[in-house]
């Protein structure tokens, strides 16, 4: 019985340092919470989301940073830093229709400083500027599919492919044969499909006319200074320059610019939250989860006592 109670009393101990211990990690962001509250009310600043877009293989990360940038009332407009040689079109187009959400209630300002092709450019011309370095690279505008062909490799190492399939076109992407004309035709409609909506795009969006497209959206790779001429950037410049353009469109808007234009970048996930599968936005339910741990850490020393108390009755009968 007394070994019971002091099993007890210890594991109690045992979870209540834990739980100090674990709060004790977030007095910093308690304490930098308070002093940005206290600097805002003293020395304001107007605040811009920042968010970099590299090689687009998915959406759901971008995607959810504009989305927080956009609740966040502190965040009056947003600054996309772009160097993407494009990516996936389905993710390419996802951001590109988060972003016309967002535009609806605050500016968006694209800066390219080296390169913005194919998707990266889908994704830029949504903005409601488009800045850029003069020797950037911009445009790249259509699609492409391209699929190795291995089939006469197969045939030298006396490799064959048996095709099991249900539906005529299942295998259309195999990379063991050629492919017939008609499989060709069917994936040359699928590319002039996503050509179709990505010029459509473009075009209500940079106010160009769809019947030039073999001058803009042919594929080509056009320098800062071409792309301005063909309006598929509004000025040429660098962040100094978009930092002035953002200001620009707050006030076309009626927002009123106080001190300096601030840029808030996307807080990575810490090392703790990633351990316990949360996220810098559950910030506020911290405590839950250090509580949660904290019970966790004293059910595996109880399970562990009733294994000992159990091998030790055991050993006395």
């Amino acid at each position: 019985m007394a070994n019971t109670n002091g099993s007890s009393r210890f594991s109690n101990f045992l979870k209540n340092f834990l739980i100090i211990l674990i709060i004790l990690q977030f007095v910093p962001i308690v304490y930098t919470s308070v002093k940005k509250t206290i600097k805002k009310v003293v020395s304001p600043d107007t605040e811009v989301g920042v968010i970099k877009i590299g090689t687009i293989n998915s959406s759901e990360y971008v995607i959810k940073q504009i989305q927080k940038f956009h609740k966040n009332s502190d965040i009056k407009a947003l600054l996309l830093q772009i160097n993407s040689p494009g990516g996936l079109p389905g993710a390419s187009q996802a951001i590109f229709n988060e972003l016309k959400k967002f535009k609806k209630d605050k500016p968006v300002v694209v800066l390219v400083e080296d390169l913005a092709a194919s998707g990266g450019y889908y994704v830029a011309c949504c903005a409601d500027k488009i800045i850029a370095n003069p020797s950037s690279l911009i445009g790249s505008i259509g699609v492409v599919c391209m699929l190795p062909n291995i089939e006469k490799l197969l045939q030298r190492f006396n490799i064959k492919v048996d095709e099991v399939k249900s539906g005529k076109y299942k295998t259309i992407l195999s990379t063991t044969r050629e492919r017939s004309l008609e499989e060709t035709a069917l994936l040359q409609s699928v590319s002039d499909d996503v050509y179709k909506q990505f010029t459509s795009d473009v075009a209500t969006n940079r106010n160009l006319h769809l019947q030039d497209e073999k001058i803009w959206a042919d594929g080509k790779i056009f320098t800062g200074n071409q792309a301005l001429k063909l309006k598929l950037v509004d000025e040429l410049g660098s962040l100094s320059d978009a930092t002035e353009t953002i200001k620009n469109l707050l006030k076309e808007r009626g927002v009123k610019v106080e001190g300096k234009i601030k840029y808030i970048r996307p807080k990575p996930t810490s090392t703790f939250a990633k351990l316990f599968g949360s996220s810098e936005e559950d910030q506020e339910n911290q405590v839950a989860l250090t509580s949660l741990a904290a019970n966790s850490i004293s059910q595996i020393w109880h399970k562990f006592l009733s294994n000992e108390t159990s091998e030790n009755s055991k050993l006395i009968s």
